[in-house]
């Protein structure tokens, strides 16, 4: 479905669509997309810090962005709708 991915974490998937967190090492984090059946990946949220897992319910995307080595740091973020 999807190849190249730096550090893949976390799938959710809704309404035929597959999401999942791309942690980077050097780079801001990002959320993307690909149809269930395959196709183009595409990037749903740009520049976070360290997206580390997601779901979705109820029409919307949630997700943590957590430095995994810093706790106490780490915030929720939604997207609504899908």
């Amino acid at each position: 479905m999807a190849s190249l991915q730096a550090i893949p974490l976390g799938i959710a998937v809704a309404s035929g669509t597959v999401f999942w967190c791309e942690y980077v090492l050097s780079a801001p984090g990002l959320i993307l997309s690909v149809p269930v059946g395959g196709g183009t990946v595409t990037p749903v949220v740009s520049g976070l810090s360290n997206p580390f897992d997601l779901t979705v319910a109820d029409g919307a995307l949630y997700w943590s962005d957590s430095p995994p080595a810093s706790p106490g740091t780490g915030m929720i973020f939604s997207l609504s709708p899908l």
